[in-house]
């Protein structure tokens, strides 16, 4: 992360993963619901970790799934965001309104919104923009996912 490498923090990324952690789950003692509360807060606090520490290194978040997204935003103590613009027709972009993470541009896409392209579509348009502030391709992406 140090180096300015993009980074993508997600789940497993087929049903089949899905079925494995609900299989584990009653293997706990605990309902799929409360295993998905844990993995999304879970997500919170790692996407929360790695924005405090490489904020100033960071120019875009990307969050998807709308578990995660609120977890996400509530870990790093966000009480309220400035919708700016869509960036693709239903996923919205903007800015934190919080003095630690105001210069990061949130973008919010729910499961339901978009292509299979629109997560590409968005980290390159963060990419551009991330390049044209600052001169240069240092900045981190960082993306959550949830299937």
């Amino acid at each position: 992360m140090n180096k300015g490498k993009h980074v993508i923090v997600r789940s497993g990324k087929n049903r089949e993963f899905v079925n494995l952690t609900n299989q584990l789950a009653n293997t706990m003692g605990i309902t799929n619901f409360q295993a998905s509360e844990r993995i999304a807060i879970f997500f919170g606090k790692v996407a929360f970790s790695i924005c405090k520490d490489m904020k100033k290194k960071m120019y875009g978040l990307v969050l998807t799934g709308g578990d995660i997204a609120l977890k996400t935003i509530k870990a790093m103590g966000i009480s309220e965001t400035m919708v700016q613009e869509e960036v693709l027709p239903g996923i919205p972009s903007g800015c934190f309104i919080n003095k630690e993470f105001e210069n990061i541009r949130v973008v919010v896409k729910a499961g339901a919104f978009g292509d299979e392209g629109a997560i590409v579509r968005i980290i390159k348009l963060l990419m551009r923009e991330g390049k044209n502030e600052h001169n240069n391709i240092r900045k981190l992406r960082i993306i959550n996912f949830y299937s």
